[in-house]
């Protein structure tokens, strides 16, 4: 788990590998949904590739992001997985008033 992280906030989660030979490849995912391919950072035997999440919201609560290191069909890759903590504010505040008389003693 990471965060708490607050809603509006902007999410920046860098994936990292080092020593794969070839240089594998990085992908982010959400259960079978690819959310980001792009082109990886390439430097001294390491591979990054972040994803950034604007703006989140409430429904960026208790969400499970994995990223996904590959470099061949022949081996099985390697993930890491995250899942999003967040405070939130109230979303309402409302007063509830009684209409019995109130009595002392």
């Amino acid at each position: 788990i990471v965060g708490p992280f607050t809603q509006g906030d902007t999410l920046r989660l860098t994936c990292r590998a080092t020593g794969g030979s070839p240089p594998p490849s990085l992908t982010w995912w959400e259960g079978p949904l690819l959310l980001d391919m792009t082109p990886e950072v390439e430097t001294l035997n390491q591979v990054t590739n972040t994803l950034v999440l604007p703006k989140m919201t409430r429904r960026d609560l208790h969400r499970t992001l994995t990223c996904q290191a590959s470099n061949s069909n022949l081996t099985a890759p390697l993930t890491t997985t995250v899942t999003l903590d967040m405070n939130f504010p109230p979303l309402w505040v409302r007063l509830l008033t009684s209409r019995d008389p109130v009595s002392a003693g």
